[in-house]
């Protein structure tokens, strides 16, 4: 008899693998964020500032960081998205087919790949930029785009399969990200 070990989100939070993200502005927590090391170091390998002209614009950086507090703080679900928000339409959605437990958490710029632990609960796992895993110019059809995004996607499987069913949520994204 073989034994497999199940990781859960509050084992994995306990042995330093997941963290927790709060509000900036240490406002209430109303919805779940954990990251990995991964997911945080590609947040930190984002550019922190852009200049044009005289004037600053919000960075990848910094309109990732707005879209992950926003999601944390409750913003209402239409809120997350641009104009008001920092999220693109929709915000959260499947790589495939709803049964796949990989979901993107996406901005203009990146995209964050993850699963739902359950409603309002999101495990970031790695992050990519959009302009890394678009089609490239030598590159004549979407094969690439389409081998970029599964090797994300192999990540986040590659966690999942060792966690207990129970900690991936299959629903629908719009049902797991409620108005608080």
């Amino acid at each position: 008899m073989v034994l497999t070990y199940m990781f859960t989100v509050p084992k994995l939070i306990d042995s330093g693998v997941l963290h927790q993200r709060f509000p900036l502005e240490n406002g209430q927590v109303r919805r779940k964020f954990y990251f990995t090391k991964f997911w945080h170091d590609g947040v930190l390998a984002l550019p922190a500032e852009i200049r044009v002209g005289l004037t600053h614009k919000p960075s990848v950086r910094a309109v990732l960081e707005a879209l992950v507090d926003d999601y944390v703080s409750g913003r209402p679900r239409a809120e997350l998205v641009r104009p008001k928000g920092s999220g693109m339409d929709p915000p959260f959605q499947r790589m495939w087919a709803p049964g796949q437990a990989v979901v993107e958490m996406r901005t203009n710029a990146t995209r964050t790949f993850g699963f739902f632990r359950g409603e309002n609960e999101f495990v970031a796992v790695v992050l990519a930029t959009t302009e890394d895993l678009k089609k490239r110019p030598d590159e004549p059809d979407s094969s690439g785009q389409k081998a970029r995004y599964a090797q994300q996607a192999q990540r986040v499987e590659a966690l999942i399969g060792r966690m207990d069913s129970k900690e991936v949520d299959l629903r629908d994204v719009e049902q797991l990200v409620t108005d608080c």
